[in-house]
């Protein structure tokens, strides 16, 4: 596969569909545990999301 800059219509619909915070964050944790990360590697993940999500409240 080489590296052209276009998403395929495939790629783009993913793209576009939209999910929740709980959705997101379901789906990156697991590609962590696919990827094989260590628990507490993907906890830190977690309290750092929060920590973000929670100021980006504050600011909002």
């Amino acid at each position: 596969m080489t590296r052209r800059g276009l998403l395929s219509d495939e790629e783009l619909q993913i793209v576009r569909k939209k999910l929740t915070d709980e959705e997101a964050f379901y789906k990156f944790q697991r590609d962590c545990r696919l990827k094989n990360l260590r628990p507490s590697t993907i906890e830190f993940y977690r309290n750092e999301l929060k920590s973000v999500k929670s100021l980006l409240v504050e600011i909002y």
